[in-house]
Protein backbone atom coordinates (compact mmCIF):
# COMPACT_ATOMS: atom_id res chain seq x y z
CA UNK A 1 0.00 0.00 0.00
CA UNK A 2 0.82 3.26 -0.36
CA UNK A 3 2.28 5.27 2.08
CA UNK A 4 0.99 8.50 2.56
CA UNK A 5 1.93 11.50 5.47
CA UNK A 6 -0.89 12.80 7.64
CA UNK A 7 -0.99 16.49 6.36
CA UNK A 8 -0.78 19.76 8.38
CA UNK A 9 -4.03 21.21 8.76
CA UNK A 10 -5.53 23.54 5.54
CA UNK A 11 -6.82 26.68 6.52
CA UNK A 12 -8.42 28.90 4.73
CA UNK A 13 -9.32 32.41 5.64
CA UNK A 14 -13.31 32.73 5.62
CA UNK A 15 -14.89 33.83 2.64
CA UNK A 16 -17.95 34.86 0.40
CA UNK A 17 -17.12 32.71 -2.47
CA UNK A 18 -19.61 29.93 -1.68
CA UNK A 19 -22.59 32.48 -2.00
CA UNK A 20 -22.52 33.25 1.44
CA UNK A 21 -21.05 35.84 3.89
CA UNK A 22 -17.63 36.86 5.63
CA UNK A 23 -18.50 35.32 8.49
CA UNK A 24 -20.51 32.35 8.52
CA UNK A 25 -17.73 30.22 8.66
CA UNK A 26 -17.75 28.37 5.30
CA UNK A 27 -14.72 28.62 3.18
CA UNK A 28 -13.72 27.37 -0.16
CA UNK A 29 -10.90 24.69 0.10
CA UNK A 30 -8.40 23.99 -2.93
CA UNK A 31 -7.82 20.64 -1.67
CA UNK A 32 -5.25 19.78 -4.28
CA UNK A 33 -3.10 22.11 -2.48
CA UNK A 34 -2.32 19.61 -0.52
CA UNK A 35 -1.19 16.71 -2.72
CA UNK A 36 2.26 16.82 -2.62
CA UNK A 37 2.28 17.05 1.19
CA UNK A 38 0.56 13.87 1.46
CA UNK A 39 1.97 11.68 -1.33
CA UNK A 40 5.67 13.10 -0.08
CA UNK A 41 7.04 12.13 -3.18
CA UNK A 42 5.87 8.73 -3.55
CA UNK A 43 5.92 8.04 -7.19
CA UNK A 44 3.02 6.25 -9.05
CA UNK A 45 0.22 6.85 -6.27
CA UNK A 46 -2.30 9.60 -7.10
CA UNK A 47 -5.05 11.78 -4.03
CA UNK A 48 -8.73 11.93 -4.03
CA UNK A 49 -10.71 13.59 -1.57
CA UNK A 50 -13.77 12.06 0.80
CA UNK A 51 -16.25 13.61 3.24
CA UNK A 52 -16.44 10.47 5.34
CA UNK A 53 -14.05 7.82 5.84
CA UNK A 54 -16.55 5.27 4.36
CA UNK A 55 -16.69 6.55 1.19
CA UNK A 56 -12.72 6.95 1.18
CA UNK A 57 -12.63 3.40 1.98
CA UNK A 58 -15.43 2.51 -0.54
CA UNK A 59 -13.76 5.05 -3.28
CA UNK A 60 -17.18 6.79 -4.09
CA UNK A 61 -18.55 10.23 -3.91
CA UNK A 62 -15.32 11.68 -4.46
CA UNK A 63 -15.01 15.28 -3.70
CA UNK A 64 -14.06 17.91 -6.37
CA UNK A 65 -11.69 20.53 -5.38
CA UNK A 66 -12.03 23.49 -4.79
CA UNK A 67 -14.82 22.15 -1.95
CA UNK A 68 -16.69 24.05 0.53
CA UNK A 69 -16.83 22.54 4.16
CA UNK A 70 -20.47 21.27 4.82
CA UNK A 71 -19.88 22.27 8.69
CA UNK A 72 -18.91 25.62 10.14
CA UNK A 73 -15.81 26.95 11.44
CA UNK A 74 -13.70 23.42 9.33
CA UNK A 75 -13.75 19.51 9.53
CA UNK A 76 -12.28 16.48 8.87
CA UNK A 77 -12.24 14.82 5.62
CA UNK A 78 -10.17 12.04 4.05
CA UNK A 79 -7.75 11.86 1.49
CA UNK A 80 -7.67 8.35 -0.17
CA UNK A 81 -3.61 7.56 -1.57
CA UNK A 82 -4.24 4.88 -4.44
CA UNK A 83 -1.35 3.22 -6.63
CA UNK A 84 -1.87 3.87 -9.92
CA UNK A 85 0.67 0.94 -11.59
CA UNK A 86 0.80 -2.02 -11.94
CA UNK A 87 -2.82 -1.74 -12.71
CA UNK A 88 -5.07 -4.46 -11.14
CA UNK A 89 -8.37 -5.31 -10.11
CA UNK A 90 -7.92 -4.54 -6.90
CA UNK A 91 -5.76 -1.33 -6.01
CA UNK A 92 -3.92 -0.71 -2.94
CA UNK A 93 -4.78 2.41 -1.05
CA UNK A 94 -4.33 4.35 2.16
CA UNK A 95 -6.20 6.58 3.58
CA UNK A 96 -5.06 9.81 6.17
CA UNK A 97 -6.95 12.62 7.69
CA UNK A 98 -7.08 16.39 6.56
CA UNK A 99 -8.38 18.79 8.89
CA UNK A 100 -9.69 21.67 7.53
CA UNK A 101 -9.99 25.35 9.00
CA UNK A 102 -11.87 28.62 8.37
CA UNK A 103 -9.73 30.81 9.91
CA UNK A 104 -12.37 33.83 11.32
CA UNK A 105 -11.60 37.38 9.37
CA UNK A 106 -10.92 40.23 11.76
CA UNK A 107 -13.75 41.53 12.81
CA UNK A 108 -15.93 43.53 11.12
CA UNK A 109 -16.20 48.05 11.20
CA UNK A 110 -18.18 48.62 14.29
CA UNK A 111 -21.25 51.09 14.37
CA UNK A 112 -19.40 53.94 13.91
CA UNK A 113 -17.98 53.50 10.52
CA UNK A 114 -18.46 56.51 8.20
CA UNK A 115 -20.53 55.19 5.07
CA UNK A 116 -20.71 57.67 3.24
CA UNK A 117 -18.15 59.60 4.07
CA UNK A 118 -19.14 63.58 3.24
CA UNK A 119 -16.92 66.63 2.83
CA UNK A 120 -17.78 70.13 1.52
CA UNK A 121 -16.56 71.72 -1.32
CA UNK A 122 -15.17 74.73 0.56
CA UNK A 123 -13.63 76.50 -2.65
CA UNK A 124 -15.83 75.28 -5.21
CA UNK A 125 -13.05 73.85 -7.32
CA UNK A 126 -14.69 70.57 -7.46
CA UNK A 127 -12.32 68.54 -5.84
CA UNK A 128 -12.59 67.99 -1.56
CA UNK A 129 -9.85 66.48 0.41
CA UNK A 130 -11.27 63.52 2.57
CA UNK A 131 -9.42 62.30 5.73
CA UNK A 132 -9.54 58.48 5.33
CA UNK A 133 -7.99 57.63 8.39
CA UNK A 134 -10.92 58.80 10.16
CA UNK A 135 -12.18 55.53 9.88
CA UNK A 136 -9.15 53.54 11.21
CA UNK A 137 -10.58 53.35 14.76
CA UNK A 138 -14.11 52.25 13.68
CA UNK A 139 -11.95 49.51 11.65
CA UNK A 140 -9.89 48.28 14.59
CA UNK A 141 -12.70 48.41 16.99
CA UNK A 142 -11.44 46.87 20.15
CA UNK A 143 -9.27 44.98 18.65
CA UNK A 144 -5.41 45.82 19.71
CA UNK A 145 -4.17 47.34 16.67
CA UNK A 146 -0.50 45.45 18.03
CA UNK A 147 -2.48 42.54 16.08
CA UNK A 148 -2.61 44.20 12.92
CA UNK A 149 -0.92 44.77 9.68
CA UNK A 150 -0.96 49.01 9.48
CA UNK A 151 -4.49 49.89 7.85
CA UNK A 152 -4.44 50.77 4.01
CA UNK A 153 -6.89 52.36 1.96
CA UNK A 154 -7.66 51.46 -1.74
CA UNK A 155 -9.14 52.76 -5.07
CA UNK A 156 -10.50 49.45 -5.96
CA UNK A 157 -11.49 46.22 -5.14
CA UNK A 158 -8.54 44.34 -6.39
CA UNK A 159 -6.13 46.87 -5.65
CA UNK A 160 -7.31 46.00 -1.73
CA UNK A 161 -7.04 41.97 -2.73
CA UNK A 162 -3.55 42.47 -3.60
CA UNK A 163 -2.87 44.89 -0.89
CA UNK A 164 -1.31 47.36 -3.29
CA UNK A 165 -1.42 50.01 -4.52
CA UNK A 166 -2.41 51.67 -1.40
CA UNK A 167 -3.23 55.56 -1.41
CA UNK A 168 -0.13 56.81 0.08
CA UNK A 169 -1.60 59.81 2.08
CA UNK A 170 -5.08 58.51 3.05
CA UNK A 171 -5.32 61.85 5.62
CA UNK A 172 -5.29 64.05 2.77
CA UNK A 173 -6.90 62.28 -0.14
CA UNK A 174 -8.57 64.47 -2.83
CA UNK A 175 -11.83 63.61 -4.56
CA UNK A 176 -14.24 64.94 -6.32
CA UNK A 177 -16.74 62.61 -4.95
CA UNK A 178 -19.17 60.03 -6.21
CA UNK A 179 -16.44 57.06 -5.76
CA UNK A 180 -15.57 53.98 -3.71
CA UNK A 181 -12.72 53.22 -1.56
CA UNK A 182 -11.63 49.77 0.00
CA UNK A 183 -10.16 49.80 3.31
CA UNK A 184 -8.01 46.71 4.13
CA UNK A 185 -7.18 45.17 7.56
CA UNK A 186 -4.72 42.67 7.57
CA UNK A 187 -4.23 40.09 10.85
CA UNK A 188 -0.21 39.68 11.55
CA UNK A 189 -1.10 36.08 12.91
CA UNK A 190 -3.11 34.78 10.06
CA UNK A 191 -2.34 36.28 7.64
CA UNK A 192 -6.46 37.03 6.74
CA UNK A 193 -7.31 40.24 6.04
CA UNK A 194 -11.12 42.15 5.80
CA UNK A 195 -11.75 44.56 3.00
CA UNK A 196 -14.96 47.02 3.55
CA UNK A 197 -16.28 49.65 1.40
CA UNK A 198 -17.34 53.18 2.01
CA UNK A 199 -18.51 55.85 -0.64
CA UNK A 200 -17.26 59.50 -0.71
CA UNK A 201 -19.83 62.13 -1.08
CA UNK A 202 -19.04 65.57 -1.81
CA UNK A 203 -21.61 68.58 -1.03
CA UNK A 204 -21.32 72.11 -2.63
CA UNK A 205 -21.87 75.48 -0.25
CA UNK A 206 -25.22 76.67 -0.55
CA UNK A 207 -25.35 80.37 -2.60
CA UNK A 208 -26.04 83.04 0.31
CA UNK A 209 -27.18 86.84 0.15
CA UNK A 210 -25.88 89.65 1.83
CA UNK A 211 -27.42 90.46 5.52
CA UNK A 212 -28.36 93.76 6.78
CA UNK A 213 -27.25 95.98 10.07
CA UNK A 214 -29.97 96.32 12.37
CA UNK A 215 -30.21 99.13 14.44
CA UNK A 216 -32.25 99.81 17.71
CA UNK A 217 -32.82 102.51 20.26
CA UNK A 218 -31.76 101.32 23.54
CA UNK A 219 -35.14 99.69 24.74
CA UNK A 220 -36.68 98.67 28.16
CA UNK A 221 -37.33 94.78 26.95
CA UNK A 222 -36.08 91.72 28.74
CA UNK A 223 -35.32 93.49 32.32
CA UNK A 224 -32.87 96.34 30.36
CA UNK A 225 -33.70 99.71 30.37
CA UNK A 226 -33.79 103.06 28.52
CA UNK A 227 -30.04 103.71 29.17
CA UNK A 228 -28.20 100.56 29.58
CA UNK A 229 -27.18 100.28 26.16
CA UNK A 230 -28.83 97.10 25.35
CA UNK A 231 -31.63 95.94 23.54
CA UNK A 232 -33.68 93.25 22.19
CA UNK A 233 -33.32 92.15 18.48
CA UNK A 234 -34.83 89.81 15.98
CA UNK A 235 -31.97 88.49 14.06
CA UNK A 236 -34.24 86.56 11.98
CA UNK A 237 -35.59 89.16 9.83
CA UNK A 238 -32.33 88.82 8.15
CA UNK A 239 -33.16 84.52 7.48
CA UNK A 240 -34.69 85.36 4.07
CA UNK A 241 -32.27 88.08 2.52
CA UNK A 242 -29.37 85.73 3.49
CA UNK A 243 -31.29 82.71 2.18
CA UNK A 244 -32.24 84.21 -0.18
CA UNK A 245 -35.66 82.63 -0.23
CA UNK A 246 -34.39 79.15 -0.30
CA UNK A 247 -36.79 77.26 1.92
CA UNK A 248 -34.16 74.04 1.98
CA UNK A 249 -31.69 76.28 3.82
CA UNK A 250 -31.70 76.75 7.73
CA UNK A 251 -29.60 79.17 9.19
CA UNK A 252 -27.91 79.42 12.88
CA UNK A 253 -27.11 82.92 14.68
CA UNK A 254 -24.26 83.01 16.91
CA UNK A 255 -23.06 85.36 19.00
CA UNK A 256 -19.59 85.62 18.27
CA UNK A 257 -17.14 83.73 15.86
CA UNK A 258 -16.12 81.41 18.51
CA UNK A 259 -19.38 80.12 19.06
CA UNK A 260 -19.61 79.93 14.97
CA UNK A 261 -17.01 77.37 15.50
CA UNK A 262 -18.18 75.38 18.12
CA UNK A 263 -21.75 75.47 16.71
CA UNK A 264 -22.68 77.14 19.78
CA UNK A 265 -25.89 79.14 18.57
CA UNK A 266 -28.06 81.69 19.84
CA UNK A 267 -31.42 79.76 21.31
CA UNK A 268 -33.56 81.99 20.52
CA UNK A 269 -32.36 84.73 17.56
CA UNK A 270 -36.34 86.44 16.98
CA UNK A 271 -35.61 88.03 20.79
CA UNK A 272 -31.41 88.45 20.95
CA UNK A 273 -30.37 90.72 23.30
CA UNK A 274 -27.00 92.01 22.43
CA UNK A 275 -24.07 91.52 25.16
CA UNK A 276 -21.45 93.81 23.61
CA UNK A 277 -22.78 97.39 23.51
CA UNK A 278 -23.14 99.77 21.35
CA UNK A 279 -21.87 97.23 18.26
CA UNK A 280 -21.97 93.87 18.39
CA UNK A 281 -21.42 91.39 15.59
CA UNK A 282 -23.84 88.61 14.78
CA UNK A 283 -22.18 86.20 13.14
CA UNK A 284 -24.13 83.86 10.53
CA UNK A 285 -23.95 80.30 8.84
CA UNK A 286 -26.49 78.94 5.76
CA UNK A 287 -26.62 75.46 6.20
CA UNK A 288 -27.68 74.33 2.30
CA UNK A 289 -29.76 71.20 1.78
CA UNK A 290 -27.22 68.62 2.07
CA UNK A 291 -25.57 70.35 5.58
CA UNK A 292 -22.91 71.95 3.89
CA UNK A 293 -21.87 75.69 5.21
CA UNK A 294 -21.85 78.99 3.93
CA UNK A 295 -20.69 81.45 6.53
CA UNK A 296 -21.60 85.66 6.69
CA UNK A 297 -22.30 88.51 9.40
CA UNK A 298 -23.41 91.20 10.21
CA UNK A 299 -23.50 94.00 12.71
CA UNK A 300 -26.23 95.04 15.48
CA UNK A 301 -26.10 98.68 16.91
CA UNK A 302 -27.57 100.05 20.08
CA UNK A 303 -28.85 103.52 19.67
CA UNK A 304 -28.66 105.87 23.08
CA UNK A 305 -31.91 107.84 23.77
CA UNK A 306 -31.37 111.22 24.29
CA UNK A 307 -30.78 111.84 28.09
CA UNK A 308 -32.88 114.27 29.76
CA UNK A 309 -32.80 116.01 32.84
CA UNK A 310 -35.88 116.97 34.57
CA UNK A 311 -37.04 120.54 34.20
CA UNK A 312 -37.91 122.93 37.50
CA UNK A 313 -41.29 123.88 36.73
CA UNK A 314 -42.20 126.61 34.37
CA UNK A 315 -43.81 129.88 36.45
CA UNK A 316 -45.61 132.09 34.81
CA UNK A 317 -47.67 135.62 37.10
CA UNK A 318 -51.13 135.73 36.19
CA UNK A 319 -52.04 139.66 35.37
CA UNK A 320 -55.48 139.33 36.01
CA UNK A 321 -55.77 136.07 38.41
CA UNK A 322 -58.02 133.97 36.53
CA UNK A 323 -55.36 130.63 36.19
CA UNK A 324 -55.24 131.10 32.73
CA UNK A 325 -51.89 131.99 30.54
CA UNK A 326 -50.21 131.81 27.27
CA UNK A 327 -46.81 129.10 28.22
CA UNK A 328 -44.05 129.84 24.85
CA UNK A 329 -42.92 126.27 25.57
CA UNK A 330 -40.04 127.01 23.12
CA UNK A 331 -38.25 129.01 25.35
CA UNK A 332 -37.74 125.15 27.32
CA UNK A 333 -36.08 124.19 23.84
CA UNK A 334 -32.64 124.67 24.75
CA UNK A 335 -32.02 123.48 27.87
CA UNK A 336 -33.99 120.26 27.00
CA UNK A 337 -31.62 119.93 23.88
CA UNK A 338 -28.59 120.48 25.73
CA UNK A 339 -28.00 122.84 22.57
CA UNK A 340 -27.66 119.47 20.51
CA UNK A 341 -28.55 120.81 16.94
CA UNK A 342 -29.68 117.15 16.06
CA UNK A 343 -32.17 116.80 18.81
CA UNK A 344 -36.22 118.28 17.90
CA UNK A 345 -38.13 119.05 20.83
CA UNK A 346 -42.20 118.89 20.64
CA UNK A 347 -44.76 119.40 23.19
CA UNK A 348 -47.59 116.67 23.55
CA UNK A 349 -50.98 117.38 26.28
CA UNK A 350 -50.03 113.65 27.25
CA UNK A 351 -47.62 111.08 27.83
CA UNK A 352 -49.03 108.72 25.02
CA UNK A 353 -49.05 111.09 22.13
CA UNK A 354 -45.12 112.46 23.25
CA UNK A 355 -44.57 108.74 23.05
CA UNK A 356 -46.22 108.64 19.90
CA UNK A 357 -45.00 111.58 18.43
CA UNK A 358 -48.80 112.55 17.24
CA UNK A 359 -51.22 115.79 18.18
CA UNK A 360 -48.22 118.37 18.99
CA UNK A 361 -49.45 121.28 20.72
CA UNK A 362 -49.41 124.61 19.19
CA UNK A 363 -47.14 127.68 20.70
CA UNK A 364 -48.18 129.50 22.96
CA UNK A 365 -50.11 127.05 24.84
CA UNK A 366 -52.80 128.40 27.16
CA UNK A 367 -53.38 125.74 30.21
CA UNK A 368 -56.24 123.47 30.10
CA UNK A 369 -56.57 123.29 33.98
CA UNK A 370 -56.46 126.40 35.80
CA UNK A 371 -53.20 127.65 38.03
CA UNK A 372 -51.14 123.97 37.84
CA UNK A 373 -51.37 122.21 34.63
CA UNK A 374 -48.41 119.72 32.78
CA UNK A 375 -47.33 118.80 29.26
CA UNK A 376 -45.15 116.40 27.96
CA UNK A 377 -41.89 117.24 26.07
CA UNK A 378 -40.56 114.99 23.24
CA UNK A 379 -36.72 115.43 22.41
CA UNK A 380 -36.17 112.78 19.32
CA UNK A 381 -32.84 112.25 17.86
CA UNK A 382 -33.00 113.22 14.01
CA UNK A 383 -30.13 110.90 12.73
CA UNK A 384 -30.88 107.94 14.75
CA UNK A 385 -35.12 108.43 15.43
CA UNK A 386 -34.47 107.47 19.39
CA UNK A 387 -36.50 109.93 21.61
CA UNK A 388 -36.99 110.45 24.99
CA UNK A 389 -40.23 111.85 27.07
CA UNK A 390 -40.60 113.84 30.12
CA UNK A 391 -43.12 115.47 32.03
CA UNK A 392 -43.00 119.51 32.50
CA UNK A 393 -44.83 121.24 35.50
CA UNK A 394 -46.62 124.63 34.81
CA UNK A 395 -47.18 127.03 37.62
CA UNK A 396 -49.71 130.35 37.34
CA UNK A 397 -49.15 132.64 40.19
CA UNK A 398 -51.30 135.60 40.94
CA UNK A 399 -49.81 139.00 41.25
CA UNK A 400 -49.75 140.44 44.72
CA UNK A 401 -52.45 142.94 45.66
CA UNK A 402 -50.55 146.20 46.27
CA UNK A 403 -51.70 148.88 47.96
CA UNK A 404 -51.70 152.09 46.24
CA UNK A 405 -50.26 155.09 48.07
CA UNK A 406 -52.70 157.37 49.48
CA UNK A 407 -50.68 160.32 49.25
CA UNK A 408 -47.81 160.93 47.09
CA UNK A 409 -44.20 160.94 48.63
CA UNK A 410 -42.66 164.51 48.90
CA UNK A 411 -39.71 166.12 50.02
CA UNK A 412 -38.14 169.75 50.03
CA UNK A 413 -35.64 170.09 47.66
CA UNK A 414 -32.25 170.65 48.89
CA UNK A 415 -29.50 173.51 49.04
CA UNK A 416 -29.37 172.76 45.23
CA UNK A 417 -32.74 173.94 44.13
CA UNK A 418 -31.98 171.75 40.99
CA UNK A 419 -35.22 169.76 41.27
CA UNK A 420 -33.43 166.39 42.35
CA UNK A 421 -32.97 164.93 45.96
CA UNK A 422 -33.02 161.43 47.78
CA UNK A 423 -35.86 159.47 48.42
CA UNK A 424 -36.49 156.69 50.93
CA UNK A 425 -38.85 154.72 49.46
CA UNK A 426 -39.15 152.16 51.98
CA UNK A 427 -41.17 154.39 53.90
CA UNK A 428 -44.05 153.63 52.27
CA UNK A 429 -43.23 149.75 52.02
CA UNK A 430 -45.76 149.19 55.20
CA UNK A 431 -48.68 151.42 52.98
CA UNK A 432 -48.07 149.33 49.43
CA UNK A 433 -47.76 146.21 51.60
CA UNK A 434 -51.33 146.67 52.96
CA UNK A 435 -52.19 143.17 54.77
CA UNK A 436 -50.07 141.35 52.43
CA UNK A 437 -46.63 139.22 54.95
CA UNK A 438 -43.83 140.98 53.89
CA UNK A 439 -41.66 137.45 54.50
CA UNK A 440 -44.01 136.37 51.58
Amino acid sequence: NPTPVTPTPLEVCDDDLDGGTFDDGFATFVLTDKDAEIIDGEPDVSVTYYETFAQADTGTSALTSPWVNTVPGGQVIYARVERDVPPGILACYSIVELELIVVPLPDAPDANFIDPMFECDDDGDGLVEFNLTLNDPFVLGTQDPIDFAPITYHESLADAQAGTPFIATPEAYLSAGGTTIWVRLESLDTGCYRITSFGLVTGVLPGIGSANDLFLCDDEIGGSTLFDGLSTFDLTVNTLEVTLGDPTYSVSYYANAQDQIDDNPIATPEAYQNVVSPVQEIFVTVFGADGCPANTSFLITVHPNPDLVPLTPYVICDPDSDGFAEFDLSLLDVELSGGNPDYVVSYHGTEANALSGSLALGLPYTNDDPYNDSVWARVEDITTGCYSVIEVLLEIRDLPAATQPAEPLRLCDDALADGFTVFDLTVVEPEVLGTLDPLE
